[in-house]
């Protein structure tokens, strides 16, 4: 069984050198500094059967300023950034399916339109599962 902070913490680290503030937790206290990647909790899903190789999906948040004055220009922040994410979790990925050992196997899954609730408000989001066998 995989160790999340851990696997979380790894995704993280992928991220260096992205214009945005990298929050490698699962829940955010107080606001964070966006636009911001949250590197979110994993879902489990036990694959009995499957050679003992249980599936986690990591979701990987790309979160922008809520859409105030100009949401023009928030989306267009993030339709800029959450592309620029995604290829970074593709390279690192693909470079080391096993995240160092962490995990058996693992790769970008694909990402969905969404929003990010932090203190009961809302933010546009899209989100990178990064799914993992291990």
């Amino acid at each position: 069984m995989i160790t999340p902070a851990v696997v979380r913490q790894a995704l993280g680290n992928a991220l260096e050198g992205v214009s945005a503030t990298v929050v490698a937790a699962g829940v955010v206290d107080g606001l964070p500094v966006l636009p911001a990647i949250v590197v979110g909790m994993p879902a489990w899903d036990h694959r009995e059967g499957t050679f003992c190789l249980d599936e986690w999906t990591v979701p990987v948040a790309v979160v922008a300023p809520a859409a105030g004055t100009s949401p023009t220009v928030e989306l267009a922040q993030l339709e800029e950034l959450w592309p620029a994410v995604a290829q970074h979790l593709i390279d690192a990925t693909e470079a080391d399916q096993t995240l160092g050992g962490l995990v058996g196997n693992c790769g970008v899954k694909g990402s969905e339109f969404g929003s990010y609730e932090v203190q009961g408000q809302s933010f546009p989001c899209v989100i990178i599962n990064i799914e993992i066998l291990g």
